[in-house]
Formats: C-alpha cells, structure tokens, sequence
C-alpha cells in the first residue's frame, strides 16, 4: 500500500485501509464510514476549532457509536506519540465487549497492515483491559464506572466514555476522568450513550445534554436519529401503506424514508412478546429508536421512588448525618467487622425487630454482603457493608439478630445465600424468614426458610419499600442506600435492574420481614425432623400471608 503522512494523518482515508471491524453478518470488513459517521468527523472539526474536543453524542441503540468513537481513539494511538487514553462503560460486561473493539483493531492492524502498526516494543502491554505500544508511550486503558473512583488514577491525554446515562457515579467519574486530561489542543473527552431518563442514574447525562444544547458548557452536542443508520431500512413493497400515526412522525420528521417506516414496523413487532410491559410496543421503540432528542428523554429511565424526596432526604442528611449511638462491640464477628458495621440506635426492650440480609460471595473484587436492622414501626436501626465470607456473615447475623431482641432474620438464598442459611441452621439460632413450598414426593407444603428472589417475588419486595417510602413509613437513615435508591428506573419492559444494588434489597427483604413479626414462625429443630414445627410466638393476624408469597 502507498501511502503518505497526510493520508496516514486523515481518519477518513486511514479507516477503510487500516482499521477493520468485526461484523455481526458479514464478519471482518473495512470499517468503511458511513454518512452520519463522517457527519461526525465534520463536527469534530467545525465545533472544536481550539482543537479541545468535548463532545456529548446522543444515540439509538446498535448505532455503532461505540466503534466509531474506539475507531478515532485507535486511529491516533496508532500514528501520534503520548496517546494515552481511557475506556469506561457502565458494567463489566459492556467494558470487555467495548474494549474488544480497541483490541481487534489492533490485532487486524498487525495482521493484514503490517507497513502501517506501531513499532513493537519491549515495554509494550497487551492484556485484558489494556493496550500499551512502548515505543510510541501511547494506549488504553479499559475501567469499569461502577467505581465512583474510577478514572481517577493516571495522565492522558483522552477519554471514551460510553454508555454514560447509566453511570451511577456519573458525577465522581466526571471529576476524576476531567482532571486527568489538561484543557490543551489535541485532548478529548467522547461521551457517548443512548438516552435513560430525565431523573435517576440518567439524570446527568440529561443535564449535561441539555447545558450543551444551550451553549452552557464547553462539551458540544451531537444526535444520532435512528433514521440515520444505514441498516434500519428494509425494502417497504408494492403494497406498502402509511398508516395515521406515521403520517404524523413524518410531519415531525420529513427525512424518514418508506424503507425507514417499514424497518419501524418490523421492528415495533418484535416488542410484542413482552407481556409484562408498561409500555406500548410504540413507546418502546422510541425509547429505544429516538427520532429527535425530546423523544429520547421522556420514553425512558422511568424512576421507582419519588425523586424530590430522596434528593431532600439526601441533603438531609448531608448536611446533618444520622446520629449513631455510642456502643461498645462485645461480641466476636461484629467487633471483627466493627468498620463495615453502623448502629445508628441500640434496641429497645419489648420492641420487635427485622434483619433483611443480601449475601454476596465475598470476594473482594465483587458485590459486598448487606444487612438492613429494621425496626417493626420502620425504623433504620443498624447497617452492614462489606466483603465478608458467606459463612461468616451467618455468624455475623445471628450475632446482630440476638442483640436486637432476636430478631427475625431474612436471609436472600439466591446466590450464595444457601451457605448463609446453613451457619444460621447450624448456630440453632431459630427467628428465620420462611415461606412455604409443595413438595412434590409428599405431596403437601413444607416451610423452607430464607427468601428466593424470583421475577415475581422481586416486584413483590420491592412494591413494598415503595409503598413504604412513598407514604413515610420508612426512617432511612444510610445516605448510601438512598442514593442507590435514586438510581433505579424502570426498563421498558417495566422491570427493575437490582442487580449491584445491594442495600435496596437488604431494605426490602425487611420490610417483607415484618410480615412474619405478627405471623407464626415456624421453627425448625433438625433433630426432630422436618415434620416437627415449633411455634416461637402466637399468631396475631395476617393468616394469608403465607399464600401470597407461594
């Protein structure tokens, strides 16, 4: 291949040559760009005439934004000396896939390029997570925004932030990803996401959006209507008829072709199978295919909780933290975990109290064990955060259920949550969360205890810190659990992602464990064989309770 240093230089003549992606049909072509792919490499000149890009993209889904963008990273860390830069997505899962991207460019580069790679390098890195030419001092750096400290560490001179509405730390990212990279020519920061609401963990998306459409910020902004991308249009037919509703959307949107409007089609009925949704099969694919900005923002990230009162409640307690009594640990795992442990009020004699309990697997790389000390009138009592092994969390909850009046236990068994069951069985501490299954071999229901979530007892945990919050029922007093709670939304199919959100579902295991304050509770002695129940306390009301939660 002939070639100079102002066509090494262009992103527009080096893409189709030297970059390659992997395509989901057709499999390893020239990333030949499209027409609002060079729409963009136009904004990037025309609105950064300083050369300091700060651009904002607002997309549809599969619009290949991310390929782009990894696309202009890898383009520079391949031709310039100090390139270094960083990726962040919002889960693990989207870091790796993202990620692959930078890693296959550089993979093809070497193999059918090879007059146009780097230098190889003794001091070179490849990895899992990052990509280093020594030679050149230029690379990436893939994290995950799951940290509030990530991005913090190091100098560089760029940052792809991508899908960034769903940062739950968008704030703490921001700060510590802004100061690593100088205000000076030739930086950039992409942010670059598909739209998820006005309010929760899309909030700062939205608001940085909206500032870069007033001119209030130094980030420019660019959106990506799903019209735009090349494969979303299929052949309409002869027959081909435009109904009322797309008349309008093309008063709204003229540029929408015939093959447009029938991909639509195609694609709204694939939204159909879900029967749990809360949302036309329309109204989810503007959510998902927005035709201009506005329409993005308000079919999307519907929050659970009332976003004014957490939001009060959070500066509440900001401004005055929760008072926590003076206590003195005695008792072995509690003091060993003394740091990770808040008692915000001791017990109180005669007084009833729940545990709710999420169990993580320990490590120190992953979720962490939460405990949630509620009183029966509501009240926040204690809390648990940490990494902590299953069995040991056991002891440690046994521990904190005896010194709050024996507390009633409820232990989550998905995940790790079995182990934890068994060190409580095995410790005999016996004022444990049951529920009630039909055993198939006898025929008849039997009590296990702990709590499974499934799809539908996950809505029914969580319906009731909801209702309980909304009418001021529930005394929190962990700002973290708040902030966490001001950060879940509804999907377009209605359901709630409680994956990583470790406090909400310790303080919704809880509140379901009040069912049972004023229930029998059914006590298992091993020994005597799991016929034999025992009964810790008479029951009050609330007979039904058992065959709602079958």
């Amino acid at each position: 291949m002939s070639f100079n240093t102002a066509n090494l230089l262009d992103f527009k003549w080096y893409a189709p040559r030297a970059l390659k992606i992997s395509t989901k049909i057709d499999g390893v072509r020239p990333f030949n760009l499209r027409k609002v792919q060079r729409k963009f490499i136009q904004h990037l000149k025309d609105d950064f005439p300083n050369g300091i890009i700060r651009s904002i993209s607002l997309k549809p889904r599969q619009a290949g934004w991310s390929t782009l963008v990894a696309g202009i990273n890898s383009h520079r860390m391949f031709n310039w000396f100090d390139e270094k830069g960083i990726l962040l997505a919002d889960k693990a899962g989207r870091t790796d896939e993202v990620f692959s991207i930078y890693y296959n460019f550089k993979e093809q580069l070497f193999k059918h390029t090879p007059e146009l790679h780097p230098i190889k390098h003794k001091d070179d890195v490849d990895n899992d997570r990052e990509i280093h030419f020594g030679a050149r001092r230029s690379g990436v750096k893939a994290e995950t925004a799951q940290d509030p400290n990530a991005g913090r560490s190091g100098t560089r001179k760029w940052a792809h932030l991508t899908e960034y509405a769903f940062y739950p730390y968008a704030e703490d990212v921001d700060e510590g990803v802004q100061n690593s990279i100088p205000l000076a020519r030739e930086t950039r920061i992409f942010k670059e996401s598909t739209a998820f609401g006005m309010q929760g963990t899309g909030e700062s998306f939205y608001n940085q959006w909206e500032a870069a459409i007033r001119g209030d910020s130094i980030y420019k902004p660019f959106f990506v209507a799903w019209y735009e991308i090349d494969d979303y249009a299929v052949d309409p037919g002869d027959k081909f008829k435009i109904t009322k509703e797309e008349v309008e959307i093309l008063k709204q949107c003229p540029d929408i072709t015939e093959a447009n409007l029938a991909w639509r089609r195609l694609k709204i009925s694939e939204y159909t199978a879900s029967k749990e949704g809360i949302f036309t099969p329309s109204e989810r694919f503007k959510q998902d295919f927005p035709s201009y900005p506005e329409e993005a923002f308000l079919n999307t990230g519907r929050p659970v909780f009332d976003q004014n009162k957490l939001k009060a409640q959070i500066h509440a307690l900001t401004v005055r933290p929760a008072q926590r009594d003076n206590v003195r640990l005695t008792k072995p795992f509690m003091l060993i975990h003394a740091n990770n442990l808040i008692i915000y009020k001791v017990p109180r004699k005669g007084e009833r109290y729940t545990i709710g309990a999420d169990v993580a697997e320990g490590v120190a790389s992953g979720d962490m064990s939460t405990a949630y000390v509620r009183s029966e009138k509501g009240e926040q009592m204690a809390s648990f955060t940490g990494h902590i092994d299953p069995d040991h969390f056991g002891r440690l909850l046994v521990e904190l259920g005896t010194v709050y009046n024996k507390a009633l236990i409820v232990p989550e068994l998905n995940n790790m949550g079995s182990t934890t069951v068994t060190t409580i069985r095995e410790l005999q501490y016996f004022p444990v969360y049951h529920r009630m299954v039909f055993d198939e071999e006898i025929k008849k229901e039997i009590p296990k205890i702990g709590w499974r979530t499934t799809v539908k007892t996950k809505q029914m945990m969580l319906s009731r810190l909801i209702a309980g919050f909304r009418d001021g029922e529930e005394g929190i007093k962990d700002v973290e659990l708040l902030r966490e709670m001001k950060s879940l939304a509804r999907e377009s199919s209605g359901s709630v992602e409680l994956t990583g959100k470790d406090r909400t579902v310790a303080a919704c295991l809880a509140v379901i464990g009040t069912d049972q304050l004023y229930d029998p509770v059914k006590i298992f002695k091993p020994e005597e064989g799991p016929e034999r129940l025992h009964f810790e306390r008479k029951d009050i009301s609330r007979s039904h309770a058992l065959r709602e939660q079958k």
